[in-house]
Parts: structure tokens; C-alpha cells; sequence
């Protein structure tokens, strides 16, 4: 489902005049060893919503930027973590030891607030917004994948599920504004007055 709809808005994208592709790798999806071995070292399983995606791509990398008529610029990313960085790092190592801290200095610092760095640890990276210094985190709760807006201290949820979240990233090519929109109760009505958004949405079909 995700890797053809990926594929498709792919596709569309490169079919746009003067376009720059600067970045398009999807990696291959996950098996179940994987999986279990992680359930294993976490002492718990991962949400479903969340596995079934990574099982058909394991990480997205994919910029660009088109340049319109008037010289105005318009660009986009979607830059998804494989899930083994996601959960524990960087480094991707599975183990449960490295868990809590794996995004110090990543997510948080020592000159944090320990109020916003207890609640920190408990997100995992899943997205890095290229060319800020700002983060899609997801935190686990009662069996389900709660997303964020992440920007230094400042710590906003979503107001869609992975799965929507996925949907419009897929579907605005990870265009401009629309991580930060999603973070309002008003974020459907923010989309349609985006013109980049518009722009972007005419032309991908």
C-alpha cells in the first residue's frame, strides 16, 4: 500500500517541469526477525499500525525543490527513519540498555528542563525535517502510536494518527508547512489555504 503510493506520487513528481530530485531512496521493508527481536529487547510489541508500514519500507530519504515561473522557490523532503534508528538510535544497535537516552543531544540537552527531558526520553524519532532543526517523534500509549511536532523544547501532538500522517506526507510530497499545520485542530482548513500546498497538489494530481 505505502511503497505504491509512494511510487505513484514519485512518479508524478518527476514528471514536473524543472524539477530537482536531489534525494530518492526507499529501503526495503522489514521482515519478522527483525520485528521479534525487538519486541524481545523492548519486552513489548510494537503497535501494528506502526510495524505494517515499516514492513514495506524501511526508511524513506527523498528531496526536492521546483523553481515556478515567477522564481519562486517550493521544495519538499520526507526523510523517515528505518526503525531499528528510530527506536534505539542512531547507531541502530537493538538493545533495550541504550533505550531511554538513544536521542540525547538529539532531541534534548543537558540544558533542557528535567520536566521536558523525562518526557522526551519517551518519544521515538521518526522523521527528520530536512533543513531544521525540528523532529517528528511518535511515543507508545496503551498500545498505540501517538505522534509530535518536535522543535527544540517545544513539544506539540498531532492531530492525526500515523496513519493520516502518512497519507499527507505521501500525498504533498513532504511539501513546505505541512508538518507544522498538523499540530492544529484547524489543520484541514490551513491545507486548502496553503497555495504551495495548492501548487504542489494541482500538479501531482
Amino acid at each position: 500500500m505505502w511503497n505504491n503510493k509512494l511510487e505513484k506520487r514519485l512518479e508524478s513528481l518527476q514528471k514536473i517541469r524543472y524539477i530537482e530530485l536531489y534525494e530518492c531512496k526507499i529501503s526495503k521493508g522489514i521482515n519478522d526477525e527483525i520485528v521479534s527481536r525487538i519486541a524481545i529487547e523492548l519486552g513489548f510489541s510494537l503497535p501494528e499500525e506502526l510495524i505494517s508500514f515499516y514492513k514495506e519500507m524501511n526508511g524513506v530519504d527523498i528531496s526536492w525543490s521546483f523553481k515556478k515561473d515567477n522564481d519562486e522557490e517550493i521544495s519538499g523532503s520526507i526523510l523517515i527513519l528505518p526503525l531499528k534508528e528510530a527506536i534505539f538510535g542512531y547507531d541502530g544497535h537493538i538493545e533495550s540498555a541504550q533505550y531511554e537516552n538513544a536521542f540525547e543531544d538529539v532531541l534534548w540537552n543537558e540544558f533542557y528542563s528535567n520536566k521536558k527531558i523525562k518526557e522526551l526520553k519517551q518519544h521515538r524519532l521518526f522523521e527528520s525535517i530536512v533543513g531544521d532543526s525540528s523532529f517528528i517523534t511518535f511515543k507508545l500509549v496503551d498500545e498505540c502510536v501517538q505522534m509530535f511536532y518536535v522543535y527544540e523544547e517545544k513539544i506539540k501532538p498531532l492531530q492525526v494518527s500515523l496513519t493520516d500522517y502518512l497519507e499527507l506526507i505521501i500525498e504533498y510530497a513532504g511539501t513546505g508547512n505541512i508538518r507544522e499545520y498538523l499540530i492544529s485542530k484547524r489543520w484541514e482548513q490551513k491545507i486548502r489555504k496553503d497555495k504551495e500546498l495548492n501548487f504542489i497538489a494541482g500538479h501531482l494530481g
